[in-house]
């Protein structure tokens, strides 16, 4: 192989190489980019945005839906984690005169981005 042949191949290698890192930046499968290193965000993921975000989540309408059908209820519970909120989606199963939760999953919404991630796959 001739230098420009080689030279060639590099140069496009690096372009692509810097072409996916700056798409790794940029794009985001689920809420906002995050802030810079550094940067203070100006608003801030209320508990209750948390929870609606979680509780008009398609999925999560589906199966509140599924619940109601079985004569069972959704419950929510929304744990404070630093930087997330952690909002757990669940139903209480009644077994007699026990009872136990039959978690659906946890969600994690950063309180500064607005970013949602589901704990199950």
């Amino acid at each position: 192989m001739s230098h420009t042949t080689i030279r060639i191949i590099f140069v496009g290698v690096v372009i692509i190489a810097l072409s996916i890192v700056w798409m790794g930046g940029v794009f985001r499968p689920t809420g906002s980019a995050p802030d810079a290193p550094g940067a203070s965000s100006s608003r801030t993921i209320s508990r209750d945005d948390a929870l609606e975000k979680v509780r008009t989540m398609p999925e999560v309408e589906e199966y509140i839906a599924m619940l109601k059908e079985a004569g069972a209820h959704g419950a929510f519970n929304v744990e404070d984690r630093g930087d997330e909120w952690a909002v757990q989606v669940y139903e209480i199963v009644q077994q007699g005169e026990d009872s136990h939760t039959a978690t659906f999953n946890w969600y994690r919404i950063h309180k500064s981005t607005g970013a949602a991630l589901k704990e199950f796959e």
